[in-house]
């Protein structure tokens, strides 16, 4: 199933995802992104490590969030509006660089 963009601001158009984008981080600061990140939100935060090939499937992302360890993204599906993106960067502002809709 592909994802239809939720609404379209300025031509561009959007799935409804966040995309939380965090100081490059290995090891125990990747441990102390994900958990701060669930936390936050409630939700269960998987890792791309936890995926054999390192890429979930699309059904994943509907109720779950994602790390991308090697870019120290974090993608929220999309029942996450703007005050939660604007919440990490005011209670993480040492190391979320920045917060965007996918």
């Amino acid at each position: 199933m592909v994802n239809q963009p939720r609404d379209i601001i300025g031509g561009v158009p959007f799935t409804g995802r966040t995309l939380v984008v965090y100081k490059h981080a290995k090891g125990d600061a990747t441990s102390r992104n994900v958990k701060s990140l669930a936390d936050k939100t409630g939700l269960k935060i998987a890792t791309s490590s936890d995926f054999r090939d390192g890429a979930p499937e699309t059904a994943d992302l509907t109720s779950n969030g994602l790390y991308l360890e090697h870019l120290s993204v974090a993608v929220l599906p999309d029942q996450h509006d703007s005050s939660i993106a604007a919440s990490l960067m005011s209670d993480d502002k040492d190391n979320v660089v920045a917060t965007e809709r996918e």
